[in-house]
C-alpha cells in the first residue's frame, strides 16, 4: 500500500479530540510539521524557531548545561542561539513579482528530528520561547511521536513541482488570504506527487483542483475528508505535469544546507 500522507488540518482535528480522524503511522509533509509546529511566523523570510545542525554531542552538552540551571551557561546558550537561522537547512522560494519571496528553514531537520523521535533535540531548538508556548509545541511534538507519524521533507524538487501547481492553481481560483497558506497546500501536493503517496485532506477547493487537474482518482473518507490517489498504480489515469503549458515566470528556488 501506498504511503498515506494527510494534511495540516486532518492532525489539528486529531490533536484536538475530534472522533474518527485516524492519524496513527500516517505520513506528513514537513510543510505541515512547521505549521502544526508553528514554526512559521509572519514574516515570509523569517521563522519563530530554528531547528540548526548540532552533532549528538553539542545536543547532549548543551542540553545537560540548561538543565542544570547554570545561569551562565543559560546566558552563552541564549547568544548561541541567534546564530542558529545560519545553521539550518534553507530553501530560498523567489516567485518574480507575482509574490513576495518566501525562505523556507528547517525543513531537513524537523523531518529528521520527527523520524528519529529525538525529542530532546526538539525541546533545546524550543528555549527562548515563552515557557506556556514551549509547553504547547512540546505536548504536539509528543502527539506526533505517540502516533508513530512520519515526516517527508521538503526538497528543490518538489518546490520546482509546486510551481506548476501554482500556475495552474492561480488561472482557475483565488489565493487565501494569505497566501503563504495557498503555498503550503500547494507544496503539500507536490510531495504527495513526488511520492507517488495519497493524499488525506478536507479541504474541498484543493479536492476540486488536484482531481480536475490530474483527473485523479478520489474516494469520500467520511468527516468530509477525501483520499486524492497519487500512488503509482494509477498513474495512467493522471495528465502529465510537463503537458499543462506551465508559462517560466522566472520562479526560482536555491537551497542552503546551513552551516555545521
Amino acid at each position: 500500500m501506498s504511503t498515506e500522507i494527510i494534511d495540516t488540518q486532518i492532525i489539528s482535528y486529531a490533536f484536538k479530540g475530534v472522533p474518527d480522524y485516524a492519524v496513527t503511522s500516517k505520513a506528513i509533509s514537513s510543510v505541515t510539521a512547521q505549521e502544526f509546529l508553528l514554526v512559521q511566523g509572519n514574516d515570509f523570510k523569517r521563522a519563530r524557531y530554528y531547528l540548526p545542525r548540532l552533532t549528538d554531542l553539542e545536543v547532549a552538552g548543551i542540553y545537560e548545561r540548561l538543565k542544570s540551571g547554570d545561569t551562565e551557561a543559560k546566558l552563552r546558550f541564549g547568544q548561541q542561539h541567534r546564530g542558529w537561522k545560519r545553521r539550518t537547512d534553507q530553501l530560498v522560494i523567489e516567485l518574480n513579482s507575482d509574490f513576495p519571496t518566501i525562505i523556507e528553514y528547517g525543513h531537513n531537520r524537523i523531518s529528521v528530528a520527527i523520524n528519529n523521535q529525538d525529542r530532546r533535540y526538539y525541546e533545546l531548538c524550543l528555549n527562548g520561547l515563552d515557557r506556556k508556548l514551549q509547553k504547547k509545541l512540546l505536548s504536539r511534538f509528543d502527539f506526533i511521536i505517540e502516533h508513530q507519524i512520519s515526516c517527508l521533507s521538503l526538497s528543490p524538487a518538489i518546490a520546482e513541482r509546486m510551481f506548476i501547481l501554482l500556475e495552474a492553481f492561480s488561472n482557475k481560483f483565488n489565493a487565501k488570504s494569505n497566501y503563504r497558506n495557498t503555498i503550503n497546500d500547494m507544496l503539500i501536493l507536490a510531495t504527495t506527487l513526488e511520492c507517488e503517496a495519497q493524499l488525506l485532506t478536507n479541504d474541498t477547493v484543493l479536492n476540486r483542483f488536484a482531481a480536475n487537474f490530474f483527473n485523479a482518482p478520489f474516494s469520500p473518507q467520511g468527516n468530509d475528508t477525501w483520499r486524492l490517489d497519487f500512488s503509482e498504480k494509477s498513474q495512467g489515469r493522471r495528465k502529465p505535469l510537463e503537458s499543462k503549458g506551465y508559462i517560466n515566470r522566472s520562479w526560482q528556488v536555491h537551497e542552503r544546507r546551513g552551516r555545521s
